[in-house]
């Protein structure tokens, strides 16, 4: 898609929030108000010049009815895997401080 991955800044496929640096790692602090949504002509328009990672946009958009922001699902890897799942194991295993009820017994 030629845009910025999950640890960008700017990275949001779905909308134009700003990341925020906290504790060695980009956060998206999601407000009460929302923020404005992605759609495909700012896409194509390249309208958020800070989420894009090249001067042309992705030949995916010469593709009949795909629409570049809602057509794609979002990355499972890095919002499962490496995000939640990670969290868990560390409290399951009281690498950090969390409930001792939720610890794995050694």
């Amino acid at each position: 898609m030629k845009v910025k991955s999950h640890s960008g800044f700017s990275s949001c496929t779905r909308c134009t929030i700003e990341g925020e640096y906290q504790q060695s790692r980009v956060c998206f602090p999601y407000l009460e108000n929302g923020s404005t949504i992605r759609t495909h002509g700012d896409y194509k328009q390249m309208k958020h010049e800070e989420h894009h990672t090249s001067i042309t946009i992705s030949s995916i958009c010469s593709i009949l009815n795909v629409d570049i922001v809602q057509s794609f699902s979002m990355d499972y890897m890095y919002l499962v895997c490496l995000g939640v799942m990670r969290k868990l194991i560390h409290l399951w295993m009281g690498n950090t401080k969390g409930p001792m009820n939720v610890r794995i017994p050694s």
